[in-house]
C-alpha cells in the first residue's frame, strides 16, 4: 500500500475475513455456486474497501490505501475479485509435450498496463522502456482500496483447468520473475512450500526486488478426482488448521 499501507491491509484483511464468515453459505448444487459466492466475495472485499475508508479519517493515516486479491473456490469454479497489481495465475503442468503453461487471469491496474492498451486499441506504437521508466505515473495503481470514490474491483470467474495449480503473487513476485521461470520452479517442485520457498528466494536475490506475497494451490492426488474440491480444501484437517490460524490471527490482531 501507500502511506500506512500495512494499516490499510490489516483493516482491510480484518473487514475481508469477517464480512465472508457473516455472508457466505456453501451453495447447495453447482448451478446455484458462481453468484453464491461471487456476491459474498465481492460484499466482503467491498467492506475491506470500506473498512480503508475508516481508518483514513485519522490524520495519522490519511492517504492510507492497498491493494486486494482475493480467491474462492466452489463447485470446480475459481472467482476472484481483485484491484491492484498483484496478480492470479494458473500454472498447468501438463500443458502438453513436456510443458507447463502460466497464464494470467488478472488485469494488472496500472497507469502503464492501461497505456499500453490504449495505444494497442489505438495501433499506436507502444511506450518503450526508457520512457515507461521516465514517466511519473509508472509506479501509480489505478484501482486500489482507500479511492475517494470507492473502488471499483475487477470481478471474475474461471474454469480451473484439469489438474492446474493457482498461483497468487504481488508485484514484487511479478516484477523480477518471467513466466517462463515460474513455470519452471512449478515443474521442478512437487509442494506448494518447497515452490513458495523457491520463488521467494529468487526475489530476494533480484536487483531491485521488492518484498513478496504468494499463495500456491496444488491439486491434492486424492482430490483430483472431486471437481467441487481439487485443492483438498475442504479436508478435516486443513478446515481445522485453517480455523487454528484464523483464531490466532484476530486475537493477536495481525491479518495475513
Amino acid at each position: 500500500g501507500e502511506a500506512a499501507g500495512e494499516v490499510a491491509s490489516a483493516a482491510a484483511m480484518h473487514a475481508l475475513q469477517a464480512t465472508w464468515i457473516a455472508t457466505y453459505t456453501e451453495p447447495l448444487d453447482t448451478a446455484s455456486a458462481d453468484q453464491t459466492v461471487r456476491d459474498a466475495l465481492l460484499a466482503a472485499c467491498t467492506a475491506a474497501d470500506e473498512a480503508v475508508a475508516v481508518i483514513q479519517r485519522d490524520p495519522a493515516t490519511r492517504g492510507a490505501a492497498t491493494t486486494l486479491t482475493a480467491l474462492a473456490i466452489s463447485h470446480g469454479i475459481a472467482t476472484f475479485v481483485h484491484a491492484g497489481d498483484s496478480a492470479i495465475w494458473t500454472v498447468d503442468t501438463n500443458a502438453g509435450g513436456g510443458s507447463t503453461e502460466v497464464v494470467q487471469r488478472t488485469t494488472p491496474h496500472t497507469w502503464v498496463a492501461s497505456e499500453i492498451a490504449t495505444r494497442k486499441s489505438l495501433g499506436a506504437p507502444l511506450p518503450t522502456q526508457a520512457e515507461i521508466d521516465k514517466h511519473p505515473y509508472r509506479n501509480a495503481i489505478t484501482r486500489y482500496l482507500g479511492m475517494p470514490q470507492g473502488c471499483d474491483f475487477e470481478v471474475s470467474d474461471l474454469v480451473i483447468p484439469p489438474a492446474a495449480s493457482i498461483l497468487l503473487g504481488t508485484d514484487g513476485l511479478s516484477n523480477v520473475v518471467p513466466l517462463p521461470e515460474i513455470a519452471t520452479t512449478f515443474a521442478s517442485h512437487e509442494t506448494p512450500n518447497a515452490i513458495a520457498t523457491a520463488l521467494i528466494g529468487v526475489v530476494g536475490t533480484r536487483k531491485g526486488g521488492d518484498d513478496a506475497t504468494l499463495v500456491v494451490l496444488i491439486p491434492t492426488p486424492e482430490a483430483l478426482g472431486d471437481q467441487d474440491d481439487p485443492f483438498g480444501l475442504r479436508s478435516p484437517e486443513r478446515i481445522q488448521t485453517r480455523r487454528t490460524r484464523m483464531t490466532r490471527r484476530v486475537a493477536n490482531g495481525v491479518a495475513m
